[in-house]
């Protein structure tokens, strides 16, 4: 079972494209430090496309708004 759970890591992977992570610094449900713990794992391992962008002061329905500017942005430059 713990082969499995490692197996199925939220994290702690490298990804092999561009990737943002975006996250409100005041989330109230997902606190922020899991974006963050996800970035910092992901840069351990190599990653060097991977950013992470803190949305200052958003929890975690104010940031939607700037996420999805932010996010079709980045996808917007990939294509």
């Amino acid at each position: 079972m713990l082969a499995a759970f490692r197996d199925n890591d939220i994290y702690d992977w490298q990804p092999k494209a561009p990737l943002a992570l975006f996250h409100g610094t005041a989330d109230d449900y997902v606190p922020f430090f899991n974006s963050q713990d996800a970035y910092n794992a992901m840069k351990a391992r190599g990653a060097t496309q991977v950013t992470l962008r803190p949305i200052a002061g958003g929890n975690h329905f104010s940031s939607a708004p700037n996420y999805t500017l932010q996010a079709f942005a980045f996808i917007s430059q990939y294509y």
